[in-house]
This record gives structure tokens, C-alpha cells and sequence, in this order.
């Protein structure tokens, strides 16, 4: 089926079902390829407002206390943006976020997430309350930075500052909906001086986030949503060094470097209610990205200095089609659902790398040599995922499909065609809905799913203090995995409800994938490091406690987690034998967060706690002992207080609240603690509707 036929008759699809009826989708968590019901999921959910008092600037390093603690990473998520992967979630403010929601099971693979990789759903805030209104929001905080080497030649680099100011205004109609958000972000890396280094410029950016949307219905049955970004974002920073690393003759460095980063989104959906249980959502996603990159290093060597100017630049563009059919009707006690989902991605990204070197010595005429890289990656996938899902008194929940790939889709350099068709299945049960008891909440959950790199999506993500370091998620790369490689996923995990104040919930997860290990092979005349491919799986346990109490005056709330990764090799027998007894397989490292939120009267807190313990290698690069680069496991216990606030909230007339905090963030370490960038954040802010 060619792309303009798919077009054609998609569109001919959404007019001929205009004259819907109205159907909620609040009870669907939208993946991007499938529909999964919420009651069916097993799931772990932050709301935007827990998280607005972090002085953080990357997502992740504000969720990780609520998920799997150490290893949710900004390189361990998937984030898909109101059902698209298509942008970075750092492109929105906190406070346009309502809703964050971890997906446990295999049906995350099914959206395009690895095996490493957690799926977070973010749900953005475009409906608001009242008529019309005005949010302000400021954050300013000193940032410190640890001596961790306890080097009495190097020094605390002088503090700086975080900045954070938040301005929307939306208004509602009858039958629509606009607003508009703008958000300055200034965030700094402090380093330290001493031993003839001296910062000029600590590494630092400055973002701007500018987002809108708007909403309007189509007649009686449709509804048809726009929203628009654009995130500007300059970074830079300087130094000098004096040194005698070329003893007796002293060195002196000189570097500087800039970056530029732009970053536009922009999304159409139509929503079209059906009759007879039939929906249509269809969605157009846009996103382009770029990023220029100029340093200048000039080093001297008693009389003979050299200039080395890089330049790089790197341009994006990633458009996302989307169109869903959905079909539900009711039996008495039963539910049939049934969907379709059309995807079509056109990805293209380019880098351009460009070096220029020139030595100057006395007497001698300057010698200058240029060096140059480029690459372009381009690529189309057109996707189908048909499910069907059954439903008993929202007791027994199945849901079976398959995302299937209708076209050759990426270039595969290893020759043949990848999967085609890579089913899933999903399976939830509650004995105590079955049996109709209503003072225990018992939810039995598992899963299955086939996935394949070949389905896997690309998107651009900003950078911070980048040295001539494009976005990790886009340049396109075969070398560590085979893209026709087909794995097999399960999930087993339950949820127990004892009282409505406790509840825990537990997952257990295998996860396969193909990697390369680094190891002692003689790869050349002379011997050296060599790369052998393997199959692995990840194998992966994770708990939560929750409580909650409520009073006429006191809330509290509170979630401790613990989670622990394990990679096994499983299909090489001299990796086996090397690593999996001898390496993989010796000692535990456990992650997790403890986080606790209060509300007393007018008065609010919230503490949260990061904590890592034992020690467990993350993969087996750089793992064998004997090798010259080897990386032992960390074995340091570490805990943090992640994030601290307290406030109020006051009375102003004319004004509908104003919260006043304090807050914190990496403020209070064990010494040998390793699982923060030692930077610790002191501050003021405000929040005020108007």
C-alpha cells in the first residue's frame, strides 16, 4: 500500500464517520501504537504537581525517586507525549505536565521501547479550570558543587545560580479552549578550580520554552485539538589551565565553546466520536530540530602553540502520522474492544562535523590540516497494530495483537527483511472484583510481547553542557545490535489494596536483546580489545509500599520503591562461562526512593529520598578484570535527600492563592555516595494563580 493511498483512505474514513456519538477515552492509556485499558495495566502514576518544586531541568532526574531510582536515567526512558514519540519531554515545563505514568509489562514494548528502557507516558495540561486565568511561577536557588576527591589543590568553584520562571494565560469557551506558556530555565554546572585550571565561565545554558494550544468542537461529534512549541536553548563556557604536564616546559590551555539548540513541535488531532461504539482519533505530528556547535581550544608549549576550531551541526525532521479505530460495545456484564492503529513515521537527521588545526612554531610557517565527518540517516516505517480486548466486570481483562510492519521500513544492513509481525498479549484478573468484595483490592497482572529493534523510533533531545556531543537518541547506529533479531518478553505482577490507607504493589520482568561485549580477542596482528555479539536478557524485580492518611487537617502521603536489574548472557558459551558465574551473577544492587508528601491546614512539605545499594555492573563493556579499561561494579551505598520543600499558602485579595516554599535539592549525602553530579540546590519560589 503506497502512502498516498493510505492517506486517501484514511481521510476518506474520517468523513464518513462524522456524524459520531460521544465517547470518553479517559479510560485508555494511548501508547502510540495501542489503546490499553487503565483498569487492565499495572502502572505507577506522579502528578505534575508533585514534581513542580524540583530544581531540575532533565525529567528524569526528577521521577527516578518514584520509579526505579538509579536506573531510570534519561537514556533508560521512553517518553511518549500525549500518545506521540516524536520530542523531547524537556521541550515542556513542569508545569504544562498534569500527569506521568510508568507502564509495567511487556505492552511497553509494543510502543518501541527496549529492553533497558522504562515507557513513561506524559499527559499535558490543556484543560484548566475556570473561565479564564493567569498562572505565575518563579524559582531562584544557589548551587553548590562537592569536593569529592578531597584534593586540596582543587577548590569550590564560586556558587551559582538555577533560575526558573513559569508565565501561562488560557481561556476557556463553550465549545473550545486556548492558553498559551512561555518558561525560562537557566541552569549551571559549577566545576572546580585549583591545580592551574581556572573556570571563566562555568558550563551553563539558558532555555526558553514557548508552547501553546487550543481546542475547538466540530459540530456535535468532533473535536479537533492544535498544539505548537519552540524551545531556543544556548549554552556556553570557558577556561583556562596552567599546568607542567609537559615537564620542565609549562603548558598553557585556553578553551571556549558555544552552542546553539532549537527545537519546534507541533501536533493537529481530530477526534470523531462514532456511531454505535466506533471512534476515530487521527493525529499529525511534527518536530525539527537543530543544533550548531563552535569550540576553540589554543594550547602553548613554551614558544609553539596550536588552534583546534570543531564545528558541528546537526538538523533533524520527524514527522508522525497517527490514526486510530476504536470500537467497544457492551454485553451486560461483558466488554468487546477492538482498535486499529495506522502509524506512519518519516525520520531524517544529518550531521555535519568539520575540525581545522593549525600549529605554530618560531620560524617556521603555520601548518594547518582540516579534518571532516558526515552522516545522514532517513528512513519510513507504515505500521498496523489490530487488537482485540474482552472484559468481565472489569474483573478478567484480555487483550491480544500485534504491531506489524507492513514495509521494509529501516535499511538493514545485514540483508533480509525484519519481523513483520510481533504479537503481544496482555492478561489481568482481580479475585476480589470477581467475588464482589469491596474492603481489598487484589490485582493479578501478565503480559507477553514480540518485539524487534526494527520497530524501535528516533527522536532529537536537547543536550546540556555538551562538548562537540550530538544528541545521543539520533545519529543512527547498527554496530551494537542486529535490527532482524526478534525478542521475547514477559511480565508476571500483582497489586494488593489491604486497607484504603495501604497498598503494595510488585513486578517481575524478562526483558531479551542482543548487545556486544568487550573482551581480550585477537583482533589484529597485534592483539587488543575486541567487540563478540550475544543475546541477553535483563531480568528485573520491583516493589512499591504505599500509604496514605487522611485527616480533617493532616494529609499525608507516601511511596517507597526498590528496584534491581539483572543482565544475563544467554546464548554465547565462552561469555556464559566467562561472565555470568564469575561477574554477572556476583552480588545485588538495589535502587529505589522514598518520597512523602504533607498538607496541614495551609501549610505543604515534601521530602524524597534516593538510595542505591550494593553493587551490580550495568553491561559488559569494559567488564572483564584483566583488561586495561576495566570498570568494576560500584559497590558504594549511597542515599541522597533528592528534593526537600515547605511552604504556605496565603491570602491575598484579588488573587486566587499564592504559595510561598523553600526548597532543596541534593542537599544532604552520605561522603562515599556516587549517584548524584554533586551539585547541591538552595531556593525560594512562588506559585500564584491569578
Amino acid at each position: 500500500m503506497s502512502f498516498k493511498k493510505f492517506i486517501f483512505s484514511t481521510s476518506l474514513a474520517v468523513l464518513v464517520f462524522s456524524f459520531a456519538y460521544a465517547q470518553d477515552d479517559s479510560l485508555h492509556y494511548d501508547l502510540g501504537r495501542v489503546l490499553a485499558k487503565k483498569s487492565a495495566t499495572q502502572t505507577v502514576s506522579i502528578t505534575g504537581a508533585d514534581l513542580e518544586k524540583y530544581q531540575v531541568t532533565n525529567l528524569s532526574d526528577a521521577i527516578n525517586v518514584w520509579l526505579n531510582g538509579t536506573y531510570t536515567q534519561s537514556a533508560s526512558v521512553l517518553y511518549v507525549i500525549d500518545g506521540n514519540i516524536i520530542s523531547d519531554v524537556n521541550a515542556y515545563s513542569i508545569f504544562d505536565v498534569e500527569l506521568v505514568t510508568l507502564i509495567e509489562g511487556t505492552i511497553a514494548q509494543t510502543a518501541g521501547a527496549k529492553a533497558g528502557q522504562q515507557l513513561v507516558l506524559i499527559k499535558l495540561r490543556t484543560v484548566r479550570n475556570g473561565k479564564k486565568g493567569i498562572e505565575v511561577n518563579g524559582q531562584n536557588s544557589l548551587i553548590n558543587v562537592r569536593n569529592t576527591n578531597n584534593n586540596a589543590l582543587e577548590s569550590t568553584a564560586n556558587s551559582s545560580i538555577y533560575d526558573q520562571y513559569y508565565l501561562s494565560g488560557y481561556r476557556n469557551y463553550d465549545k473550545g479552549s486556548i492558553g498559551i506558556t512561555a518558561e525560562y530555565q537557566r541552569d549551571v554546572n559549577p566545576s572546580l578550580n585549583g591545580d592551574g585550571l581556572e573556570f571563566l565561565q562555568a558550563p551553563h545554558f539558558n532555555r526558553f520554552k514557548i508552547n501553546a494550544y487550543a481546542s475547538t468542537q466540530l459540530g456535535k461529534y468532533s473535536t479537533l485539538s492544535f498544539t505548537a512549541g519552540y524551545v531556543p536553548q544556548e549554552e556556553n563556557q570557558s577556561y583556562t589551565r596552567d599546568t607542567v604536564s609537559y615537564s620542565p616546559l609549562p603548558e598553557k590551555i585556553d578553551f571556549t565553546s558555544h552552542v546553539s539548540q532549537y527545537l519546534v513541535n507541533s501536533t493537529i488531532n481530530l477526534k470523531t466520536d462514532l456511531g454505535n461504539g466506533l471512534v476515530n482519533r487521527l493525529s499529525l505530528a511534527y518536530n525539527h530540530y537543530s543544533y550548531f556547535e563552535t569550540d576553540l581550544t589554543q594550547s602553548a608549549i613554551d614558544t609553539n602553540t596550536r588552534q583546534v576550531q570543531p564545528h558541528s551541526n546537526e538538523r533533524s525532521h520527524n514527522l508522525l502520522f497517527r490514526d486510530y479505530f476504536y470500537y467497544h460495545k457492551n454485553f451486560d456484564s461483558l466488554q468487546f474492544e477492538s482498535t486499529v492503529n495506522l502509524t506512519f513515521r518519516n525520520f531524517e537527521d544529518s550531521i555535519i562535523y568539520h575540525q581545522t588545526e593549525t600549529a605554530y612554531s618560531p620560524n617556521v610557517t603555520p601548518y594547518s590540516f582540516t579534518r571532516a565527518y558526515s552522516s545522514h540517516v532517513a528512513y519510513k516505517t507504515f505500521l498496523v497494530s489490530p487488537s482485540v480486548s474482552l472484559h468481565y466486570k472489569e474483573a478478567i481483562s484480555i487483550q491480544a495483537g500485534a504491531v506489524t510492519l507492513l514495509d521494509q521500513g529501516k535499511t538493514v544492513p545485514e540483508g533480509g527483511s525484519p519481523g513483520h509481525f510481533l504479537p503481544f498479549f496482555n492478561f489481568a484478573f482481580s479475585p476480589a472484583r470477581l467475588l464482589g468484595i469491596t474492603a481489598i483490592k487484589w490485582q493479578f497482572y501478565a503480559s507477553y510481547a514480540r518485539q524487534s529493534p526494527a520497530i524501535g523510533d528516533d527522536y532529537s533531545t536537547l543536550t546540556t553542557y555538551s562538548l562537540m556531543a550530538p544528541p545521543g537518541l539520533v545519529p543512527y547506529s547498527y554496530s551494537n545490535y542486529n535490527r532482524l533479531q526478534q525478542y521475547n518478553n514477559y511480565h508476571l505482577g500483582t497489586s494488593v489494596g489491604i486497607t484504603r490507607s495501604f497498598s503494595i504493589a510488585y513486578t517481575y520482568e524478562y526483558k531479551y536483546f542482543s548487545g556486544l561485549s568487550e573482551i581480550n580477542l585477537p583482533t589484529d596482528a597485534n592483539g587488543g580489545i575486541g567487540f563478540v555479539p550475544y543475546n541477553g536478557r535483563t531480568v528485573t524485580t520491583r516493589f512499591s509500599l504505599h500509604y496514605n492518611m487522611h485527616s480533617s487537617r493532616l494529609t499525608w502521603n507516601a511511596v517507597l520503591t526498590g528496584t534491581e536489574t539483572e543482565l544475563q548472557v544467554q546464548d554465547n558459551p565462552v561469555l556464559i562461562a566467562r561472565y555470568n558465574a564469575g561477574y554477572l551473577n556476583n552480588g545485588h544492587r538495589w535502587s529505589g526512593g522514598y518520597t512523602n508528601r504533607f498538607v496541614f491546614r495551609n501549610y505543604f512539605a515534601g521530602i524524597d529520598f534516593l538510595y542505591q545499594l550494593g553493587a551490580r555492573p550495568d553491561n559488559l563493556i569494559n567488564a572483564f578484570p584483566n583488561s586495561p579499561d576495566f570498570i568494576a561494579p560500584s559497590n558504594n551505598n549511597s542515599f541522597t535527600v533528592q528534593n526537600v520543600y515547605f511552604g504556605t499558602r496565603i491570602s491575598i485579595p484579588g488573587i486566587k492563592y499564592v504559595d510561598l516554599f523553600i526548597n532543596g535539592r541534593n542537599i544532604l549525602q552520605n561522603t562515599s555516595s556516587n549517584i548524584t553530579d554533586n551539585r547541591s540546590y538552595y531556593g525560594l519560589g512562588f506559585k500564584c494563580g491569578i
